[in-house]
């Protein structure tokens, strides 16, 4: 008896990938490395923020450190360097109800800025000036 192989032209040899599987993984990977990045970006720019408002927290209860240490000082308005940047320290102090305390509210700013990156409310012992 004769044996009769028979062979299928329409039978494909996967030998690799085609094409377009190629194109939809680099499509897949493009799309997953535009939101890595973009996740990257908005991270430094929370961590930024937190910096700054951190070092302006900083200066604002330095500020108020001073004060109390020296409340004959009080200054309006101060330019201090901190973190390699200078910051604008406004200070103004209130009287109270109580003639032995003063209140002190310091606003921490960029020396271009309008708004406040930081405040601070505070009070002094007014006998440790006398």
């Amino acid at each position: 008896m004769e044996s009769t192989t028979v062979y299928s032209s329409n039978r494909r040899t996967s030998h690799g990938f085609s094409l377009i599987e190629v194109l939809v993984a680099m499509t897949i990977l493009a799309v997953a490395g535009v939101a890595l990045i973009e996740t990257a970006q908005q991270h430094a720019a929370r961590l930024e923020r937190f910096e700054t408002v951190f070092v302006t927290d900083t200066v604002a209860a330095n500020r108020l450190v001073e004060l109390r240490l020296s409340p004959s000082g009080a200054s309006a308005l101060q330019v201090v360097e901190m973190a390699d940047r200078s910051w604008r320290v406004e200070t103004r102090l209130a009287a109270t109800s109580d003639p032995e305390l003063t209140q002190v509210n310091i606003e921490v700013f960029t020396l271009e800025g309008a708004a406040p990156l930081s405040q601070l409310t505070g009070f002094i012992d007014t006998r440790a000036a006398r």
